[in-house]
C-alpha cells in the first residue's frame, strides 16, 4: 500500500496507537490500567483536535501532490510557484536596481524568469520519470505514475513530450501504452 497523503498517515497512526493501547492494556496491573484508559481516551481526542486546528489554519497541507488532477494546481494552490518567481525578482530588483533599464528590458526579464521557474518544476518531474526509466528501460504509464507518485494525466504528458524529442519511444499493446528509453 502506498502512502502518500497525510490523510492516511494520520488515520493509521491513529489506528495502530489505539489498537495497540487496546492490547496493552490487558498486560498492565490492575493500579496502572486506570491512568492507562484516560490516555486511551484523551490521546484521540487530541489527535482530533490537532487535525481540526491543521483544517482550519492550513488545509491545504493535508494534501499530497498526487491528490490534484494537474500537479501545476498543487503549486499554485500552496503559492510554491509565485513564492519563488517573487523571491527571484526580488533578488534580480537589487541586482539590476542600479543598472538603468528600460521597461520593455525589465518586462522581458520577468518572462524570463517566470519561464525558467516553470521549466524547473516541468523539469524536476521530467527527471525523476528518466531516472524511474534508466533503471527499468520500459514500463507501462500506470508503473510510472505508482512509483513516482506524479499525476497520469500529467505523467502523459511529460512522457508524450519525451516522445517528440526521441528520448522515447512508445508502444501500444493492447489497452496499455508502454514507454521505452532510446537507447
Amino acid at each position: 500500500m502506498k502512502v502518500s497523503n497525510p490523510l492516511t498517515i494520520i488515520a493509521v497512526f491513529s489506528g495502530l496507537a489505539e489498537g495497540l493501547a487496546t492490547v496493552s492494556l490487558i498486560q498492565l496491573p490492575l493500579e496502572l490500567q486506570e491512568k492507562f484508559i484516560y490516555f486511551v481516551m484523551v490521546f484521540p481526542t487530541l489527535l482530533v483536535l490537532l487535525f481540526f486546528g491543521v483544517l482550519m489554519f492550513r488545509p491545504k497541507a493535508l494534501y499530497a501532490p498526487s491528490d490534484f488532477d494537474n500537479e501545476d494546481n498543487y503549486l499554485k494552490a500552496n503559492n510554491i510557484e509565485e513564492a519563488v518567481k517573487s523571491k527571484v525578482r526580488t533578488e534580480m530588483q537589487d541586482v539590476v536596481g542600479g543598472v538603468h533599464t528600460s521597461d520593455e528590458e525589465k518586462q522581458n526579464l520577468r518572462s524570463a524568469i517566470n519561464a525558467a521557474v516553470e521549466d524547473s518544476f516541468k523539469s524536476a518531474r521530467r527527471d525523476q520519470i528518466q531516472e524511474y526509466l534508466n533503471a527499468k528501460y520500459t514500463a507501462t504509464t500506470q508503473e510510472i505514475c505508482n512509483s513516482t507518485g506524479i499525476h497520469p494525466s500529467y505523467a502523459s504528458l511529460i512522457l508524450n513530450n519525451l516522445v517528440d524529442e526521441g528520448i522515447l519511444t512508445k508502444d501500444k499493446k493492447g489497452r496499455e501504452v508502454v514507454w521505452a528509453l532510446n537507447l
